[in-house]
């Protein structure tokens, strides 16, 4: 399943996070908190799930971490009223131990980070349908508080290329990509 990042870029990027969450008990995890969510797949299909993951256009730069990125390409106004290209770049950084940070990030028009570089959206959901072809299981980790087992309410989250800094709100409604995938939700099988 290819799923697009869909988004009037110079308007703001919008993506759901989970709120309300259930660890060992209920838990409604904190704005700041939301940076600390990671994606969790078994080591022994990392490889399978980098592969996917560039199989939907995506860059790869190795090191010690596997750096994938997707840039899309946007018109964005700048402090003068008018509009300058950028874009959106959705990066995610594939640990060998399985965990997966996910983010997005506006760039200027050579496509480096820009001085909005502060201006950083994790992401959860649409990077799990990137790889849910070579692995279905969809665990979240937050960190200093574990697997989340269960997700009972989101947030609403957004950046823009003018207003810093991203911004959370309760979620009313989500859309039925978001309620379907935060079913799936389970703490892998084993603690790596």
């Amino acid at each position: 399943m290819s799923t697009k990042i869909t988004a009037k870029i110079m308007d703001g990027v919008i993506t759901y996070l989970p709120r309300d969450v259930v660890f060992s008990t209920s838990y409604t995890l904190s704005r700041d908190e939301l940076w600390g969510l990671m994606l969790f797949v078994p080591v022994d299909r990392v490889n399978q799930v980098v592969e996917s993951i560039i199989g939907s256009g995506y860059e790869i730069s190795d090191g010690s971490v596997t750096v994938l990125s997707r840039r899309f390409k946007a018109l964005c106004p700048d402090d003068g009223g008018s509009s300058v290209d950028c874009g959106v770049e959705h990066v995610m950084q594939i640990h060998g131990n399985g965990f997966i940070k996910s983010f997005l990030r506006y760039v200027d028009d050579g496509f480096s980070p820009t001085a909005r570089g502060g201006n950083y959206l994790p992401i959860i959901f649409e990077a799990f349908a990137l790889y849910r072809n070579a692995y279905n299981g969809l665990h979240i980790f937050l960190e200093k508080r574990g697997w989340v087992t269960r997700i009972l309410n989101f947030y609403e989250c957004s950046m823009s290329p003018t207003k810093l800094p991203v911004s959370c709100r309760d979620a009313l409604f989500v859309c039925s990509m978001y309620a379907y995938f935060s079913t799936l939700v389970t703490a892998p099988d084993s603690n790596p």
